[in-house]
């Protein structure tokens, strides 16, 4: 369907996949690179998530040879990261159980934070994902622009 949509098209898909390995009541990943005909797609992700640490970002970028050849991203990602983490980041995926067990430690934590906010009158909405959404329609019938600024903190 996607590859129907933009056949014939410029458009580059540009997908940010860092929580790929963190999906909530067995729903999977869709992630865009799985679209075989498509070959219009950059993905982007890093590691910092599967290791719950949002300071060690090493990233890594997948697009099609085309996109890749005359690129700089070689030539500025080099030198971003340190190699010490690298070696570590490369160690630390040959164990798969490294990060995909991430799904049930993030579920595990979600649905506390639903049961934490059963008494509320904010709801959690079960579509919600590593950040939560929370149905406010018990509290205000504004929208969430007009909500949002009018409990503003200064």
């Amino acid at each position: 369907m996607l590859e129907q949509l933009i056949e014939g098209t410029n458009i580059l898909i540009i997908s940010d996949e860092v929580y790929e390995h963190i999906t909530f009541d067995g729903m999977p990943h869709f992630s865009i690179s799985s679209s075989t005909e498509l070959n219009k797609e950059v993905l982007l992700s890093h590691h910092s998530e599967n290791i719950s640490h949002n300071r060690l970002k090493v990233g890594y970028c997948c697009a099609p040879e085309y996109l890749m050849n005359n690129s700089k991203i070689h030539q500025f990602i080099v030198f971003a990261v340190n190699t010490p983490v690298q070696h570590a980041y490369s160690t630390f995926l040959l164990n798969e159980n490294n990060y995909l067990s991430l799904n049930d430690f993030y579920q595990k934590k979600r649905d506390l934070f639903h049961i934490l906010s059963a008494d509320q009158d904010s709801k959690p909405n079960r579509q919600g994902h590593y950040f939560q959404l929370l149905d406010y329609s018990q509290i205000s019938n504004r929208n969430d622009m007009e909500f949002s600024m009018a409990h503003k903190r200064n």
